[in-house]
């Protein structure tokens, strides 16, 4: 052991794994001074092609770097430190808020979330999720104030946790603006999610019955305020992050190659290997929000699944593909395989139904005859795909699925949403005007979500050689 690591070494002797990481850096020649960034992913992609899981990989990665800076090493790695920033877990639960500003917050949540709420709009309701963002950002303002301002020397406003019993008390013109500035001038975090989370608030309030005479001008002022990331930095980083189309398209197939190694293991590892496959497949021909994907019930269409087979009732006009058509033709109660989500189960608040792709049915129908059963732990979540435990999916566990199988199958991480994005490139590289098709597959609630997120590929020099091209074929 080099005598400069030594002390690297002692300082996470308690993590499991963490010895690992100073051996791989040890056998590359290095010191603790000049290990970087890129060596902890270099290792970090050896332990995913080993099939190690990426929530593990990351975790690993980041509690080795915690430790460290507990122990105050953090200048003997400079290189690992330059770009990381502590999760400090500065918010407070909502259970945990004073009872009487608990029982406000919890009131304005449930007027944001009912059916129906007097003075509010119809179209301001909340679906669940929303909902949470809201309680969160709540949840950070108040943990800020409480456990991040009082440990700032250089703040000029002093505030008395337990003067904040109501939230026109929490949600005041100092408070915010301290909060907007630790956020962007000391965590260096980038100011559209904080727009998001104070626009949500500010929503609330100005809209709620309770708050109709206090003025929240200065919150439209302090939020028009913070800064945006250029458009153009964040497209490049977004960029990134995405791989051709060709290059996922392909994952499928080299799961699918993995399946006789799987069997001779277990049924239920083969399982894994074809519900995996599934996924996959679906994101590429299907590109939908993470939150459909995760939430697709099977079942009956009469008892409300998204995903059935049946018959298309004479009087659907739903638009048909030509392979369906040709069929209906010789077999009318022909039963196809369609998926129905319901205005409520859909981010625009649109219903979207069609009939589905006829790549994904020989698979879908395997995976449900001989495969899924051997996945389900209890009690039948009833949706498509389940967790490693037998239960529904949440958000973290298919974003860790989809991380660990890009990762592994094509050496870069790829997230659910990213597919989203390499499907519009993708179709827009063959059909430069189809933007319309693009909204449609993606579920966007209009065109001009699709042209403001995929329109900035018709830049300057698409013009020039449109333009360029018309004017040589006149020559």
């Amino acid at each position: 052991m080099p005598e400069a690591w030594e002390p690297i070494l002692a300082a996470v002797a308690k993590i499991k794994g963490a010895r690992g990481i100073v051996s791989y850096a040890i056998n590359m020649g290095k010191t603790p001074s000049t290990l970087t960034d890129d060596d902890l992913s270099s290792w970090a992609q050896m332990m995913l092609t080993q099939k190690r899981d990426y929530q593990y990989v990351r975790r690993l990665q980041y509690e080795f770097r915690l430790e460290l800076s507990r122990a105050g090493l953090a200048g003997n790695l400079p290189g690992i430190f330059r770009n990381w920033k502590s999760a400090t877990s500065y918010f407070v639960p909502l259970e945990d808020f004073p009872p009487a500003l608990r029982q406000e917050v919890q009131s304005v949540l449930q007027w944001k979330q009912a059916p129906y709420a007097k003075g509010r709009r119809a179209k301001s309701r909340l679906r669940p999720i929303s909902a949470r963002n809201l309680e969160s950002a709540f949840t950070r303002l108040y943990g800020f104030l409480v456990n991040i301002l009082p440990h700032l020397s250089e703040s000029a406003i002093k505030v008395d946790p337990a003067s904040i019993q109501t939230l026109p008390e929490l949600v005041t013109p100092d408070s915010v603006s301290a909060f907007i500035d630790w956020w962007i001038n000391v965590r260096l975090l980038k100011g559209r999610s904080l727009v998001v989370k104070l626009g949500t608030v500010c929503a609330a309030l100005k809209e709620h019955p309770n708050y109709k005479g206090k003025d929240f001008a200065w919150l439209d002022e302090l939020i028009q305020g913070i800064p945006f990331e250029p458009e153009s930095q964040r497209r490049e980083r977004k960029e990134r992050k995405y791989l051709p189309y060709d290059t996922v398209a392909d994952i499928p197939r080299r799961i699918h190659e993995t399946q006789l190694e799987a069997a001779t293991r277990s049924p239920k590892a083969l399982a894994y290997v074809v519900h995996d496959e599934l996924l996959m497949k679906w994101l590429v021909v299907l590109p939908w929000r993470q939150r459909n994907i995760r939430e697709c019930r099977i079942g009956l269409k009469s008892e409300g699944a998204n995903l059935f087979k049946a018959e298309i009732e004479q009087w659907d006009n739903m638009k048909k593909p030509g392979w369906v058509e040709e069929r209906l033709k010789t077999s009318p109660r022909e039963q196809f395989w369609q998926y129905h989500f319901r205005e409520d189960e859909t981010k625009n608040g649109h219903e979207v139904r069609s009939i589905l792709p006829r790549r994904l049915v020989p698979l879908l129908e395997e995976y449900l005859e001989h495969h899924r059963a051997h996945l389900v732990n209890g009690n039948d979540p009833g949706t498509l795909l389940v967790n490693r435990d037998g239960h529904r999916l949440n958000e973290h566990e298919l974003g860790a699925l989809v991380s660990n199988l890009t990762l592994r199958h094509t050496g870069r991480r790829v997230t659910p949403h990213i597919f989203r994005d390499i499907w519009a490139y993708w179709w827009l590289a063959s059909h430069p005007e189809d933007f319309l098709t693009v909204s449609k597959k993606l579920w966007h609630r209009n065109i001009q979500t699709t042209l403001r997120i995929y329109g900035c590929k018709f830049d300057e020099a698409q013009a020039d050689c449109r333009v360029e091209d018309c004017l040589d074929a006149q020559s």
